[in-house]
């Protein structure tokens, strides 16, 4: 699934927090690319979505991991992520 799909979701919604680099039980697993996508995830979310995120490098255990914090938005940005993912 495309995250962007979630994103919106948040956006759209209350608010949420998508987490990349850790399993469905929370532990740490990691990522090898964690600093480009520093660089990429917000120029991505803003380009595409028009909204901005809070991305956030994370580490635990000696592993990275991302944290991407989208709030909730008083208009709808699903229409615009819709048309921004075909």
């Amino acid at each position: 699934m495309d995250m962007r799909i979630c994103q919106c979701g948040y956006a759209n919604a209350q608010g949420g927090t998508l987490i990349i680099g850790k399993n469905d039980d929370g532990d740490v697993t990691g990522i090898s690319n964690a600093k480009k996508l520093l660089e990429d995830i917000p120029n991505k979310i803003v380009f595409t979505m028009n909204i901005i995120a809070d991305v956030n490098l994370m580490e635990e255990n000696g592993l990275e991991y991302i944290e991407i914090i989208v709030d909730s938005y008083p208009f709808n940005p699903f229409s615009k992520c819709v048309v921004s993912m075909k």
